[in-house]
């Protein structure tokens, strides 16, 4: 899927969740769909998780677990899109590749396996990603 295609998808998702906002006391959320996985081109850790890691947890998993799409860091849009994410969800780091899954962010391999239980988790519960005022804003 292209950074473009990937984009508008996900222009469209935060429109329709900030479509007639008014004053609420819970944040809009927009639900995690699929997961994303932030790395460069050839990024070994990345395959290693397509080949090995993903399809193993969904083998864990009672429920499939969402599509992963790869996006790539070394694009302006996709490495922007990584930033923009971890300003949102107050979650930053220094390691790749990153997976968004559900409203959390894993930086790193190693982050990604320690999280297989929350991950099951995700999968199943679909967790929403919540919006911060500035999205609101918009």
């Amino acid at each position: 899927m292209g950074i473009r295609r990937l984009t508008t998808i996900m222009i469209l998702f935060l429109a329709i969740a900030g479509a007639g906002l008014t004053a609420v006391e819970e944040p809009p959320v927009i639900q995690s769909v699929s997961w994303l996985l932030f790395g460069s081109p050839g990024c070994e850790d990345c395959d290693w998780l397509a080949r090995h890691f993903f399809p193993a947890l969904n083998d864990e998993s009672p429920l499939s677990l969402p599509p992963v799409i790869k996006i790539d860091t070394d694009t302006d849009g996709g490495y922007r899109e990584l930033l923009s994410i971890e300003v949102r969800l107050g979650m930053t780091g220094d390691h790749l590749p990153v997976l968004l899954a559900g409203n959390a962010l894993y930086h790193g391999k190693s982050a990604i396996i320690q999280g297989r239980g929350d991950l099951l988790d995700a999968a199943i519960n679909r967790l929403p990603l919540p919006l911060d005022q500035a999205e609101r804003a918009r």
